[in-house]
């Protein structure tokens, strides 16, 4: 397992507390800044921001580092799973609107509901698959570990909007509780099939099979 660790400024490069330790003594300096920006201009528009403000500062081991989150992401799945029944409790105390049928909010709220399992499947199809494969080849990389975690929480947090949906439709959106019952049942099923997957065995495996 490797463990990055702050090494003080050789002769030859600089390096600062991003600086790092491998196994035998090699040191990995931390890029420097105009190399770093020229790289990150290359990622897209949603990466460089969550790269910006989301870095890794901390010593970062492989596996516990992934076990940690998938953890979080595991605990913020079982909170939105227990937001889909506060929505639904929350929606029949505030009160249904007194409509003769579904409203243009409604309406809109279909599209909206469409349009995000759509993206949902889209998203893991395309950036989570990406995120995964780019994981599990390079277990050690910072940036594949946020890339995956970062993949994980935009595709719960998609999820979980559907039940906000269903709860916004039975408020203002006049549907009753038989046409906002199906979103909560989308929410839940989405939730539970995007389950935040164990990857530990996958990295150790690959890990042997890469040791000489």
């Amino acid at each position: 397992m490797w463990l990055f660790a702050p090494i003080r400024p050789g002769p030859l490069h600089s390096y600062d507390s991003g600086s790092a330790i491998l196994p035998g003594g090699h040191r990995v300096p931390k890029l420097p800044e105009p190399l770093r920006q020229r790289l990150e201009c290359q990622l897209p528009a949603w990466e460089r921001l969550y790269t910006k403000h989301c870095d890794f500062p901390m010593a970062i081991r492989t596996v516990d580092d992934i076990g940690s989150s998938l953890k979080k992401l595991r605990t913020l799945q079982v909170v939105e799973l227990v937001s889909i029944f506060l929505l639904a409790y929350s929606a029949e105390v505030l009160g249904p609107a007194k409509t003769k049928g579904i409203t243009t909010i409604g309406y809109l709220l279909l599209v909206l509901t469409a349009f995000n399992i759509w993206s949902a499947f889209s998203w893991h199809r395309r950036q989570f698959q990406r995120a995964r494969q780019l994981l599990l080849s390079r277990p050690s990389d910072a940036n594949a570990i946020k890339r995956w975690h970062f993949v994980n929480l935009v595709l719960l947090t998609n999820c979980e909007s559907i039940g906000l949906f269903g709860c916004l439709m039975r408020v203002w959106g006049g549907g009753t509780l038989s046409q906002a019952v199906p979103f909560y049942i989308c929410a839940l099923i989405l939730l539970l099939a995007f389950t935040p997957r164990q990857l530990q065995g996958q990295l150790s495996a690959q890990a042997k099979g890469d040791s000489p």
